[in-house]
């Protein structure tokens, strides 16, 4: 019920905004052929209210909209800031990858571990909109599927549009990949589920050590202006260390035939707080700092000493869908 008030509220304010209009436009027009100063000056009284009133019901309609619990428009923004709490060690990453590509061409196997928990899906967003996509090829795997290296080669196959019956499909899905590699292109490659491989070292090792390899060869090959390929593999679990070790960079290398780890981590309290008052959200005249202090502290304790995805959930329950508060 609270919804449709809204809604009927909307409408009227809508209506009310088109019916000023109209008579702000007539006042006007008779403004601009009246000549006897003594008929100009009521006619200039009749349009200034009808500014104020103007300004008064598009102010209302603001707030309604403010205060509509389903304000799509206002929750994306909020979700938008999210990763600003951090993913500053990601950034830097992912800027000195798109600086190499831009001296020749650049590719790069990047690994997200514990995506759930420390929030990969920002982690992605921001690997989307800095190397760009000009080709994305997603695929993920169902508890229910078979998961071995044959799996994700036909995954592959299928998303590129090749043929089963083909003799050497890991041959035929590079040379299709590397088809459409162009000056300037990006070709981002997502494997989710990838939890489901963290501990098959056959796997692993297949795609680290044999597909990877070839595809960034071949890649290479083809000497592409800032042509940028990316692969990242997805995973809810860390990889077992013993198998990190054998084919992970280490921190500050960058060789783009081996695995490279995103550091990701909890979020701090100090983090949490900054992000509060960053300008994320705007916050009512009668909110200190010491208010914002202790909801930065409340958040921090009920995520799990900051995990991101449970920071994010303690943040839309409690500001989401209020971006203007006079309280915590």
């Amino acid at each position: 019920m609270a919804e449709n008030h809204i809604e009927r509220k909307r409408k009227a304010l809508v209506e009310r905004l088109a019916l000023l209009e109209k008579q702000w436009q007539a006042a006007n027009d008779q403004l601009n052929f009246t000549t006897n100063s003594a008929d100009r000056e009521p006619l200039k009284q009749q349009i200034k209210i009808l500014d104020r009133d103007f300004e008064e019901v598009e102010a209302e309609l603001k707030q309604l909209d403010l205060q509509s619990s389903d304000s799509i428009i206002r929750n994306s923004t909020f979700d938008a800031q999210i990763p600003e709490i951090d993913f500053g060690e990601v950034h830097a990453i992912l800027n000195e990858f798109v600086n190499r590509a831009k001296a020749d061409c650049a590719a790069s196997l990047f690994l997200i571990q514990e995506s759930q928990a420390l929030g990969g899906r920002w982690c992605l967003d921001i690997i989307r909109q800095k190397i760009g996509k000009t080709y994305h090829e997603p695929i993920g795997f169902s508890f229910y599927e078979r998961k071995d290296e044959s799996a994700i080669l036909q995954k592959l196959a299928d998303r590129l549009g090749i043929q089963p019956s083909v003799d050497d499909l890991a041959s035929e899905v590079i040379l299709k990949l590397c088809k459409r590699i162009g000056i300037g292109t990006s070709t981002l490659i997502e494997i989710s589920n990838w939890e489901y491989f963290c501990e098959n070292e056959k796997a692993l090792n297949w795609f680290v050590s044999d597909f990877w390899p070839r595809l960034v060869k071949a890649f290479h090959d083809c000497k592409r202006l800032n042509a940028r390929l990316v692969t990242v593999l997805v995973a809810d679990t860390p990889i077992a260390e013993t198998l990190l070790a054998s084919h992970a960079c280490a921190p500050l290398e960058f060789k783009p035939e081996k695995l490279r780890p995103l550091p990701l981590r909890n979020w701090t309290q100090e983090e949490i707080e900054q992000w509060l008052v960053s300008g994320s959200l705007n916050w009512g005249e009668e909110v200190t700092e010491k208010m914002i202090s202790a909801a930065a502290r409340l958040i921090y304790q009920a995520s799990r000493r900051g995990e991101p995805d449970r920071v994010y959930e303690q943040l839309r329950k409690r500001f989401a869908c209020a971006p203007s508060r006079s309280g915590i």
